[in-house]
């Protein structure tokens, strides 16, 4: 503990896989959003059902 009563962390390295993670997240979403716009011309639509 500091001397201010506070906990202090000892490295940031759960600072980094957070971050880690959340740029992989993100990267996802940028991943599928430009996939579906060219597969499929838009992002989001609604599924009609054939028949």
């Amino acid at each position: 503990m500091s001397p201010n009563g506070r906990k202090t962390a000892f490295n940031n390295l759960y600072t980094a896989i957070l971050a880690l993670a959340t740029g992989v997240v993100c990267a996802t979403a940028v991943f599928v959003a430009v996939k579906c716009l060219s597969d499929y011309g838009t992002i989001f639509k609604i599924v009609e059902a054939a028949g």
